[in-house]
């Protein structure tokens, strides 16, 4: 086998496992068409569960018929407009960071 298929079978079992287990990655900057690319690559290749990190502006959100696309093909998207997120967020890494320091003020 040549170094070339040495790899390609190398990166097919970990596509392999990967898609065992997906795992959630978020995507943020979804108003640029490389990172929606990115997001379709693996949503058909079904080896992660991407996170749509949706911004506060046009420019850092895809339009809604790509939006519904993507969603319907098993991203899943995440409002940062919406207040409960913020709350959840800034709980999240308050508690997660606590023990470096962080805090509230």
């Amino acid at each position: 086998m040549s170094g070339g298929g040495a790899a390609r079978a190398g990166l097919d079992g970990v596509l392999a496992r990967a898609a065992a287990r997906p795992r959630r990655i978020a995507f943020a900057e979804c108003g640029d068409a490389r990172t929606l690319d990115a997001v379709r690559a693996l949503l058909d290749r079904r080896v992660v569960r991407p996170v749509l990190v949706l911004g506060a502006d046009a420019t850092e959100r895809p339009d809604d018929a790509t939006l519904a696309a993507l969603v319907a093909a098993g991203a899943e998207p995440v409002e940062t407009r919406d207040p409960a997120v913020h709350a959840r967020v800034a709980a999240r890494l308050l508690e997660r960071r606590a023990a470096k320091g962080l805090g509230a003020d």
